[in-house]
């Protein structure tokens, strides 16, 4: 039966190690000889030189031989046994190098390709269709703010990370905790300024109190402006983002109070936050849906037919 491929590969790679360590043997054979001669040579020489140091204390030699000494002769190496000598001493040192080297360009790549938002928008609400509809609704609100970070390109970044799940498995555990992980870190950090989310949600975070500024006090006279936030529904988001079922009756567009956190100063977040609401400002101007039914605006309309009937 003829052998199999496997069993040629085989013997092919271990042909191909023993030709590389017959080969390497033969370097360091050959390099040990040179040494060897070398070594010879150096005794030689100082043996002589002992010799004539005796003769010219015995006045039997002016010391002239000291000045005839023949150079060594140095072997020649061509260009294919000095790389092949260079590896042979050196071949960790490139290895290590050429990983070195390949780390710090794709770090290097990573940052300059890396994207950096202008504005940064946090959704913790679960709609699970929320995490398709993200990126189409970062292109679109890109055009509402601008270059901020003055890399050349514009970009409000809508991040999910939802802050409950609907399902109690092992899987569903898991990615609630690495996304509560998210979240911690993006409060921690400082850089989202702007923040969607129920009362459910805050309370399940602890950031139902403290937390946002007074939205009554940002847009003042806007009947869906409250305390917690801007109701979502304010806006045409739900038109933005297409997702028809999408319950944005008890979401709030939030707002946290500038403070210095362990990844930013109080300053620092103090400029992300006006930045991050005059981006809010410029997409409430073109996307503002029909105000707010309240009980106020219930009774100035009962009260106008009543003045015209006793008219």
């Amino acid at each position: 039966m003829g052998r199999s491929i496997l069993d040629r590969l085989s013997e092919a790679k271990k042909e191909e190690k023993a030709a590389e360590l017959r080969e390497s043997s033969e370097r360091a054979k050959e390099q040990a000889k040179h040494d060897e001669q070398e070594r010879r040579a150096y005794e030689r020489d100082l043996m002589h030189e002992k010799a004539e140091l005796l003769k010219m204390k015995q006045g039997l030699s002016d010391g002239e031989e000291f000045t005839e000494k023949e150079e060594p002769v140095k072997k020649e190496y061509t260009l294919k046994e000095k790389i092949d000598n260079f590896f042979y001493h050196y071949k960790f040192h490139t290895v290590m190098g050429v990983i070195i080297a390949g780390l710090l360009f794709f770090l290097i790549r990573d940052y300059v390709t890396a994207e950096r938002p202008d504005v940064m928008v946090l959704f913790l609400h679960n709609c699970y269709d929320m995490q398709f509809a993200a990126s189409d609704v970062t292109e679109k609100w890109s055009g509402y703010t601008d270059d901020l970070n003055h890399d050349r390109k514009k970009c409000a970044k809508l991040y999910y990370a939802p802050a409950t799940y609907t399902n109690d498995d092992a899987a569903t555990q898991y990615l609630a905790q690495a996304d509560r992980t998210k979240i911690v870190g993006e409060f921690q950090s400082g850089t989202t300024i702007i923040v969607i989310g129920s009362m459910e949600d805050y309370k399940l975070l602890g950031v139902d109190e403290g937390v946002f500024d007074d939205a009554t006090k940002l847009f003042p006279g806007d009947p869906n402006a409250e305390k917690i936030g801007y109701r979502l529904s304010g806006t045409r988001f739900k038109e933005l983002c297409g997702i028809a079922d999408l319950d944005d009756e008890e979401l709030y567009v939030s707002f946290r109070t500038p403070v210095d956190t362990f990844g930013s100063s109080e300053e620092k977040m103090r400029e992300r936050y006006d930045c991050a609401l005059a981006f809010f400002r410029a997409y409430l101007q073109d996307n503002r849906a029909e105000p707010v039914e309240t009980a106020e605006t219930q009774d100035s309309e009962q009260q106008v037919p009543e003045q015209q009937v006793s008219e």
